[in-house]
């Protein structure tokens, strides 16, 4: 499926510089673009069912695929292009909230399932959720269950509002609610789509919970 996606975006890691992409512009087309928006007008009916509340859109307004251009206003590194290509499927709200990702790169491909930022307000939120108790342990086993494991940044120190010893200090800490685990590009594109949505319904329970914690 990603094969030929993953040579063009290696040799784009070595040759980031617009006049060697402008050279490769017609490979990016066909080996890069048109298998993202195959995969999501494939995965489209099946996330209808898993996830209806979130957004399949392939191209044009409002379409999942992440842009190949970097911003580089405020960063050190002023390469242009990224090495990787993003899917992130969510609601329709237009701001981040809880939703499922898919990562093509050549160090990982993998899905994602959660939230990458919040505000400290829906931050709260989901911590004082974890902290109740009752929801958070069966999410905890399902990932475990799934081979999913947890991305981003963490506190130092459990955060003042709960006891140090609280038995979810760890995931009270955690900045970034957001679980993945790898996939496999080298399968077609229907196995692709159903190892995709296999994956996202095993991390789904963390789907919903920050659903419920978020209101």
């Amino acid at each position: 499926m990603f094969l030929l996606t993953l040579e063009f975006l290696s040799e784009l890691s070595q040759n980031n510089n617009k006049n060697w992409f402008e050279a490769n512009r017609e490979r990016y087309e066909r080996e890069v673009r048109a298998p993202a928006v195959a995969f999501v007008e494939a995965i489209a009916p099946r996330l209808a069912v898993l996830a209806p509340q979130l957004r399949a859109v392939a191209t044009g307004r409002g379409s999942v695929i992440s842009r190949l251009n970097r911003d580089t206003r405020f960063s050190a590194d002023k390469s242009p292009y990224k090495d990787w290509i993003g899917f992130h499927f969510q609601g329709a709200t237009g701001k981040e909230a809880p939703g499922l990702y898919l990562r093509i790169a050549p160090d990982r491909c993998g899905v994602g399932v959660g939230v990458w930022m919040l505000e400290p307000a829906d931050l709260r939120k989901v911590r004082q959720h974890i902290g109740a108790g009752q929801q958070w342990a069966p999410v905890r086993a399902a990932l475990e269950a799934g081979g999913f494991s947890f991305i981003g940044d963490s506190l130092k120190r459990t955060p003042k509002e709960f006891p140090a010893d609280h038995p979810f200090a760890e995931d009270l800490r955690r900045q970034t609610f957001a679980a993945g685990c790898p996939v496999n590009p080298a399968l077609s594109l229907p196995d692709f789509c159903a190892e995709v949505e296999r994956n996202w319904r095993a991390g789904l329970p963390l789907l919903t919970f920050l659903d419920a914690a978020l209101g």
